[in-house]
């Protein structure tokens, strides 16, 4: 993981994708909602997309520390 790379799971999917766009894809990947269930914590849509959250957490640290923070 690259240093100075952080996502929380409290944060909402739109402001994981604000800070790491290229997240959309892992969200995308995952099939949790980016229209009507982005205002939602990770740690909620991971629920409601019945997903596993530390897979979508480590999937969406790499990427976003593949991309490096663009915020």
């Amino acid at each position: 993981m690259t240093t100075g790379i952080a996502i929380d799971p409290s944060w909402t999917v739109n402001e994981v994708i604000a800070k790491y766009p290229d997240t959309i894809s892992v969200f995308n990947s995952f099939g949790v909602d980016l229209c009507c269930g982005a205002d939602e914590k990770l740690s909620a849509a991971a629920e409601e997309s019945a997903i596993d959250s530390e897979a979508l957490m480590s999937a969406l640290l790499d990427v976003a520390g593949r991309s490096g923070e663009s915020k």
